[in-house]
């Protein structure tokens, strides 16, 4: 897993832990790929033609082979900024503030209208979102509620408002086998699953996030 803040990559193992050493510019690990990034997403075999890891910056795409370190720049002016993008069920999404673009090819936003379909998934901004194991639902926080979202049904809408007691607002949010990880300013929180994190009435154990979580030194 990798993590881009700035001009720099951390990378991460399996196991969550920050790889030793691993604190580079992102031009020494991606060569040819950009600093201050908006988005990044991994784009596997087929979908890509080699296992590649797509960028976002501005109106530009950068396609990054991942076993040639070739790289392959694209302009998409007809689509607003990327502010975040992940593939989920074989699909790609894009979001753009209030909106998203889902896909299924990285590469077809706006020229296949077969294949590309612009939903709006509610008036409001999201503060963070985070899938179940079984990839059929996600959980979307804003300010101190969080909603389920069936990503079977059609139309898809936010639903089963509870409210989280223990935060006013939360930064981001990681669901993972362990459990559910909640960031709140420079701090996080972990949870052993979701329903626990709703029902709890006291904080766990607080971490700090540059420490605990990136491994830095302070």
């Amino acid at each position: 897993m990798y993590l881009f803040l700035q001009d720099h990559v951390f990378q991460y193992d399996h196991g969550q832990e920050l790889v030793k050493d691993f604190l580079k510019p992102i031009a020494e690990v991606f060569p040819g790929v950009p600093g201050d990034l908006d988005a990044a997403v991994e784009c596997p075999k087929p979908d890509c033609e080699e296992d590649s890891v797509i960028f976002f910056k501005g109106d530009t795409e950068w396609d990054f082979h991942l076993e040639t370190k070739e790289v392959h720049e694209e302009h998409w002016t007809a689509l607003p900024k990327c502010t975040s993008a992940f593939r989920f069920h074989d699909h790609y999404y894009r979001f753009h503030g209030h909106h998203f673009t889902k896909s299924r090819c990285i590469y077809s936003p706006g020229n296949d209208t077969d294949h590309v379909e612009r939903e709006r998934c509610s008036r409001v901004t999201l503060d963070a979102i985070v899938s179940d194991d079984s990839g059929k639902s996600l959980l979307a926080l804003r300010g101190n509620h969080i909603y389920d979202v069936d990503m079977t049904a059609s139309p898809r809408a936010p639903t089963n408002e509870r409210p989280l007691a223990l935060f006013k607002k939360v930064d981001d949010a990681m669901c993972g086998p362990d459990g559910v990880t909640v960031v709140r300013g420079n701090h996080y929180y972990h949870f052993a699953s979701p329903m626990i994190m709703i029902a709890a009435r006291a904080l766990p154990e607080q971490h700090r996030v540059s420490r605990d979580l990136f491994g830095c030194d302070h």
